[in-house]
């Protein structure tokens, strides 16, 4: 289980998503996962990302609406799974040794 997660909500993202990308791979951390929800875009999104990322770095993890859903609905999509792993606590309420 990666130690990291990053949740990429995607609508449309042809023109910017290989930097996105990119400059997620560049980092020196290497333990993470990459999940991605593709709203439906009509560009080229999904095929850059198949052919240029999905496909090479397991890492990334990939998925594609049949239909757009709401920028809402997709932002909270990606942020369920890894939500689990995220702990909130209160400013007034320490940690137990």
């Amino acid at each position: 289980m990666s130690r990291f997660f990053i949740g990429m909500p995607v609508f449309n993202g042809e023109a910017y998503i290989s930097e996105a990308l990119d400059s997620i791979i560049r980092q020196s951390f290497c333990d993470w996962q990459l999940l991605m929800a593709d709203n439906c875009s009509t560009d080229g999104t999904e095929i850059k990302l198949i052919e240029r990322y999905v496909s090479r770095d397991p890492r990334i993890k990939y998925g594609r609406h049949s239909s757009n859903i709401g920028a809402v609905n997709n932002f909270f999509l990606i942020i369920t799974p890894a939500i689990k792993h995220v702990n909130l606590m209160r400013h007034k309420q320490p940690l137990d040794d």
